[in-house]
């Protein structure tokens, strides 16, 4: 596909998001790409990048930008271990969608993480104030069970040269879910998420006690999940996980 820009939001449950927005610079108009999903996982050349749930051929000719910030429209569920989250991209530059314009849109959840509930949604749709009921654009939502990752994707078109939405849903860590906890629909696919590390689970001070842990031969280790170049037991990081997640929600309600 060849694309205007290509937009990947990563969501941590600590409200902390990563947006990296890649826009061509030189040589054809647009930018290259396909879903990782859809080729082969090995990569094939020096200029090509994997992001999010896209590979990216032309990416030496492309800008990258990589913008964090931390969510305000961010609520901890009643069972500690979900949360609620909103936000808007507003203004996204594309050319006529007429003369085959268009951009690609990724949202990523870390390792362990599902949407209970997800919505793109328009903010121009002033007939009502649920992000819910508003108009609600067509995405795509792909669970990728090497990783434990999901990835939601929408493709970007507009008439009048630009384009905005909000995002908005409910997302818990499948470990501590009921066997009978409902899921936005997504369908399974190998391979279709890259750049993944334990970073997006848990900050700085979590990586820390995760280096000590495997250093003590914790009850993570396992011949599973790779961190480190050790096997590592995802579920006891997850764990781990929604305790320092909760206690850091804890002391911000504080």
């Amino acid at each position: 596909m060849n694309l205007d820009i290509v937009l990947i939001d990563m969501l941590r449950p600590d409200g902390v998001l990563t947006t990296y927005k890649v826009l061509p610079t030189a040589g054809p108009r647009g930018l290259t790409m396909d879903r990782l999903r859809d080729i082969h996982p090995e990569r094939f050349g020096d200029a090509d990048l994997d992001i999010g749930g896209t590979r990216i051929y032309n990416a030496s000719r492309c800008s990258i930008d990589k913008i964090t910030s931390r969510l305000r429209a961010l609520e901890l569920g009643a069972d500690g271990h979900s949360f609620r989250f909103q936000f808007e991209h507003m203004g996204i530059p594309l050319g006529p969608s007429k003369e085959a314009h268009g951009g690609a849109y990724n949202l990523v959840l870390p390792p362990g993480w599902r949407c209970r509930s997800l919505f793109f949604s328009d903010p121009y749709d002033r007939k009502h104030e649920d992000v819910s009921r508003k108009k609600q654009f067509q995405f795509s939502v792909i669970w990728d069970p090497d990783c434990s990752t999901q990835l939601a994707e929408m493709m970007m078109r507009s008439s009048r040269g630009s384009f905005s939405f909000v995002v908005a849903g409910t997302a818990s860590v499948v470990a501590a879910d009921p066997s009978d906890t409902q899921y936005v629909e997504a369908r399974e696919s190998q391979y279709s998420v890259a750049q993944l590390t334990d970073s997006h689970l848990i900050d700085r001070d979590g990586r820390d006690r995760l280096a000590a842990e495997l250093a003590e031969k914790s009850e993570w280790l396992e011949l599973k999940p790779n961190f480190f170049g050790l096997g590592v037991n995802l579920n006891e990081v997850v764990k781990d996980a929604i305790r320092f997640f909760r206690k850091k929600m804890m002391d911000r309600r504080s």
